[in-house]
């Protein structure tokens, strides 16, 4: 029994001590504004727009004043009259740089941000701030950026929970909503997701029959380390290990 006992009062403690090391849950009341409450140093990655450069698919690049907004999902730059845009022509655009490090761009204006540029495949993250829940119905936008209604007022008790994989929001479809008071609670948390870049800078989903494509005649021993090692493709340090193992396989 006490054995018991002290397993139990262990298996609590990892709970609580990873609950306090997630990302922090930000609540929007009733008639808030949700980009007034979340902190800007949350909403953005840089505290400062930061001198960085825009590159374009045709290889010319501009020089600008950048930084990459979480809660818009989107990168931003500061204009010659010194207010604050949004990328445009998201189609011709390759990649951001800013010092050292580097955004991708994908469809839809998303950003992934590189996070091991020493490996021939390299890991990337998207991270954006998502609706986790919300006491109101939400209607998705029909594209980015529209100013059509972006919910409806009533209230939508099925939507109470945490939102599973197929219900998960996008940032991007929510500008709106986001800039007004909102007429129920809504709760944002600092979402992640993985992405991997090939040798041709092209951006993949991280996912296993994207890593076995991208190593095809290598299959077996890859699928034996992730079978070993009990890969998570949501984590970053399993992901980190992975490509690490993955660089080896390098043209041969």
């Amino acid at each position: 029994m006490q054995k018991f006992l002290c397993c139990f009062l262990l298996a609590v403690a990892i709970h609580f001590t990873l609950r306090a090391q997630q990302a922090p849950l930000y609540t929007i009341n009733a008639g808030e504004i949700v980009s007034d409450v979340i902190p800007l140093n949350e909403q953005y990655v840089y505290g400062e727009f930061q001198q960085g450069t825009v590159w374009f698919r045709n290889g010319k690049s501009l020089p600008a004043l950048l930084n990459y907004n979480r809660l818009y999902g989107e990168m931003q730059f500061i204009g010659s009259k010194g207010d604050t845009l949004a990328l445009v022509e998201e189609n011709s655009l390759k990649k951001i740089t800013i010092g050292k490090q580097v955004f991708y761009y994908m469809h839809k204006n998303s950003f992934v941000e590189l996070l091991t540029a020493q490996l021939p495949v390299k890991l990337a993250r998207k991270q954006n701030l998502e609706i986790i829940r919300s006491t109101f119905r939400l209607v998705r936008n029909s594209g980015i950026g529209s100013t059509g209604n972006v919910f409806a007022g009533e209230r939508d008790d099925t939507m109470n929970g945490p939102f599973n994989s197929s219900t998960h929001t996008s940032s991007l479809s929510y500008r709106k909503l986001y800039t007004q008071k909102v007429p129920g609670e809504l709760q944002l948390a600092k979402q992640s997701s993985y992405y991997f870049v090939d040798q041709n800078e092209r951006v993949h989903q991280a996912k296993k029959s994207t890593l076995l494509k991208l190593f095809g005649r290598h299959k077996q021993a890859i699928e034996d380390y992730i079978d070993t090692n009990q890969v998570d493709f949501t984590r970053e340090v399993d992901l980190k290990n992975l490509l690490e193992y993955c660089a080896q396989w390098i043209n041969k």
